[in-house]
């Protein structure tokens, strides 16, 4: 193979793989439904919402299908404050089609940065093992600046942060939703996202440091055996 080929899956595997994590991040931490059991609790969602425990469980995984593209509808019947009523009402429901669009992009956009970077990992192993094992370390390295970048408003403002990731993310005002009335604003208060950052951001962190042992131990591996073959 020529040695532009080389550097360019070098190239592709290091932006595509970080993405790929980040991606698979967040729908592991979206799907952890422990996770939002204790953080239900912490923050007493059920006197918030008026839904029982349990009942909010149910909730939380009929809206994670949807989000998921599982379920054809966010329509949820539940009893609030001691009333069957649907849970989500319109401006909720527009709003969620949207996060469900968001969703499939990831989704997609996850799926392809995994496939660009499996082929280059396969490619690099079979052509430049110590390829293979720069392009890891440079795919754990760059998003670590982005994250020191991004951490830094995170606990300073989260707030804006938060404000600002919505704006670019959506085009309406949807997103502002009135916590005296509307259960999706009362099931997700801003500290529950602040939280569910941060674990996206860990289980991210712990991703890459995995990612860069491995190119390690790929470029050790690589210099002995040529070391070996010179001997």
């Amino acid at each position: 193979m020529k040695k532009n080929s080389i550097y360019i899956f070098m190239v592709v595997l290091a932006l595509a793989l970080p993405i790929f994590l980040l991606l698979s991040s967040l729908d592991i931490s979206v799907s952890d439904m422990s996770f939002f059991e204790d953080k239900y609790e912490e923050y007493n969602i059920d006197k918030s919402t008026g839904i029982s425990h349990d009942d909010l469980m149910v909730v939380t995984e009929k809206l994670m299908d949807y989000l998921k593209g599982n379920r054809d509808d966010i329509v949820i019947y539940t009893e609030i404050n001691g009333e069957e009523r649907q849970v989500f009402r319109e401006r909720e429901i527009l709003h969620l089609e949207d996060v469900k669009v968001l969703f499939t992009k990831g989704y997609m956009i996850r799926n392809v940065c995994g496939v660009l970077a499996l082929i280059s990992a396969i490619l690099l192993f079979r052509y430049d093992k110590n390829k293979l094992g720069k392009g890891l370390i440079a795919s754990s390295l760059i998003p670590v600046v982005t994250m020191i970048l991004l951490a830094i408003p995170l606990i300073t403002s989260f707030y804006e942060s938060f404000t600002i990731f919505h704006e670019i993310l959506f085009t309406n005002d949807l997103w502002l939703l009135d916590p005296k009335t509307e259960v999706l604003i009362q099931m997700y208060p801003l500290d529950f996202f602040k939280s569910m950052a941060f674990k996206i951001i860990r289980l991210f962190g712990i991703q890459l440091v995995v990612v860069f042992l491995l190119g390690l131990i790929t470029n050790r591996v690589t210099k002995n055996k040529v070391g070996n073959s010179n001997m």
